[in-house]
């Protein structure tokens, strides 16, 4: 793994890459498969270089964050004020919250819960509940 990166826990749930020229807080919050809408190391190529530390966070029980990430806190808003925590710690200005599908879903959420600066959501599921989806 490459020097800037490195584990927030023990369960690999959530990377951070820093970077030093930072300005903001980017998260990337997976889909319920665990997926960013591309492969990890097309997504880090594609936003590794810039001027921001970015979050990778993964939801391992594949109910939208809903049970928060082990490590971090047992609820969407304990994730939510973490990436508070994260925004101050790495000294940076701005938040930005992004994802695809169910993690669409979620960087609506937890921005909104954070008090993201901007919302990114590639094909966001919305509907967790439609009883005639037997995916979900």
């Amino acid at each position: 793994m490459p020097e800037r990166f490195y584990r927030i826990n023990n369960k690999e749930n959530t990377v951070i890459v820093r970077n030093p020229t930072r300005g903001c807080l980017l998260v990337f919050f997976s889909d319920i498969g665990g997926r960013y809408g591309m492969s990890f190391s097309e997504l880090f190529n594609t936003v590794g270089d810039l001027p921001a530390s970015i979050v990778f966070m993964q939801d391992p029980q594949k109910l939208w964050f809903h049970l928060g990430i082990k490590g971090i806190g047992g609820t969407i808003e304990t994730v939510a004020q973490y990436v508070k925590h994260l925004a101050v710690r790495e000294d940076t200005k701005r938040i930005i919250t992004a994802g695809y599908s169910g993690g669409g879903y979620a960087a609506i959420l937890m921005g909104m819960l954070a008090g993201a600066d901007e919302v990114h959501a590639f094909g966001p599921q919305t509907r967790l509940l439609q009883r005639r989806d037997s995916r979900y």
